[in-house]
């Protein structure tokens, strides 16, 4: 009787711990795109096609997943789409039939604790997580249905240096 309750939780603790190490490598990956972002020149924002400053942030963190052991869910090949003035959205369905999104905003202006306007480039993850959880919890519940799929967010903000 006990069995099935001990392998409900066991899985319950190794899946929520994947689930927080996928949330923190998504973390360094906005990070680091942020950071790179910031430094970027902002005179190509003027175009009407995706800049190309934009368009090296993209694959930069497209790049970054793969090297952190993570799909790109197809990010690395989707094309942008405006998601307003300075700002460029890029999604793909690779991953577990769920959509990941990657937004990438140049102009992101945000108040600082001693009241200062900053623009910022800010970029946002959405990626999805599938549960383990799922499968084994019909051992304890055979009629439950679960989704199983959470959507983990994460954005990271760094100031413009240009």
């Amino acid at each position: 009787i006990s069995l099935p309750l001990l392998v409900v939780m066991m899985v319950g603790i190794f899946d929520f711990s994947g689930a927080y190490n996928l949330k923190q490598k998504l973390s360094d990956v906005a990070g680091s795109t942020a950071r790179l972002g910031a430094d970027q020149p902002t005179a190509d924002l003027s175009s009407t096609t995706t800049p190309a400053s934009v368009q090296a942030l993209h694959e930069y963190a497209a790049q970054y997943l793969t090297r952190a052991g993570l799909s790109d869910c197809g990010i690395g090949a989707a094309a942008a789409t405006s998601a307003g003035p300075l700002s460029w959205s890029y999604s793909g369905t690779g991953c577990a039939g769920a959509t990941a999104t990657l937004k990438i905003e140049r102009a992101f202006v945000y108040k600082t604790s001693d009241n200062m306007w900053m623009a910022a480039t800010r970029v946002t993850f959405s990626y999805p997580y599938a549960w383990r959880f799922a499968t084994i919890i019909k051992l304890v519940a055979p009629g439950a249905t679960y989704a199983g799929i959470a959507t983990l967010k994460t954005e990271a903000i760094a100031p413009n240096q240009t």
